[in-house]
């Protein structure tokens, strides 16, 4: 399994761009920054994207990535999500107002774009991988994924308030090899962390471990904030902790 960092920011500056990763060159994981990292050629390999929920650091490029392949493509790109997730994605965006409604949309050979509703617990296939989708916490209906190629498999945990939830899901995976995990705020902000369904480096490290394996990859650093947490989780010397950054890649 080849995973991509495209965005790992909590946020949007220079230089640092919002959550998304890609799968195997076909399928992202969230699309805060599929447009802005990739180009035309890759661009045009994504026909999936599975979505943890609607906030704007999340979806972001994904309107520009259904408009850039509108005229070229010959199959829909198919968007996974929960219920909640896909009818914001409906009301809020491919309104016809904000954006427009490319599910109904076509070119001479296809309709542009498919919504597709994924429930917890219940897996779902897409070339070759199996997701499994999660309940995260946080203050909108938010999944992690738990993607396995059938010998290596990784957790996105999405945006979330609970190292538990974490914890819940990797206990037991025997071929897990990585768990994306966010750290959003310092640690003295715990408090707007826990309002807002985030985390600081200090519940990950109260909450170690997650996994006997696993490397822990932590992602979705406030911009703002980023040489705050990042000198807090250095200071900590987490062990087999990587800090992500945009462009990075792995072969698991």
């Amino acid at each position: 399994m080849r995973l991509q960092i495209l965005g790992c920011c909590g946020g949007s500056t220079l230089g640092k761009h919002p959550t998304s990763f890609l799968v195997n060159d076909t399928v992202a994981v969230d699309a805060g920054a599929i447009t802005a990292m990739l180009p035309p050629h890759a661009q045009e390999k994504v026909d999936h994207v599975v979505l943890s929920h609607a906030h704007l650091d999340h979806v972001a490029n994904l309107p520009f990535l259904v408009d850039n392949r509108f005229a070229r493509q010959t199959k829909p790109i198919t968007i996974y999500g929960s219920k909640v997730t896909i009818d914001d994605l409906s009301d809020g965006m491919f309104n016809n107002r904000v954006w427009p409604d490319f599910t109904v949309l076509k070119n001479k050979k296809s309709i542009s774009l498919t919504l597709r509703p994924v429930k917890a617990g219940e897996p779902f296939t897409i070339d070759g991988l199996r997701f499994t989708a999660y309940p995260m916490e946080h203050p909108v209906a938010c999944f992690g994924f738990l993607i396995d190629d059938g010998t290596s498999s990784i957790f996105i945990a999405g945006d979330t308030g609970s190292t538990e939830s974490v914890k819940k899901v990797v206990a037991g995976i025997d071929n897990l090899r990585a768990i994306i995990v966010e750290a959003s705020w310092p640690s003295r902000m715990g408090d707007l962390a826990v309002a807002t369904g985030h985390l600081t480096p200090r519940m990950i490290r109260d909450a170690l471990p997650f996994h006997p394996e696993a490397k822990l990859l932590v992602t979705h650093v406030k911009p703002f904030f980023f040489h705050e947490v990042v000198g807090e989780l250095m200071g900590f010397a987490l062990p087999n902790t990587l800090i992500l950054d945009d462009g990075m890649e792995f072969d698991f």
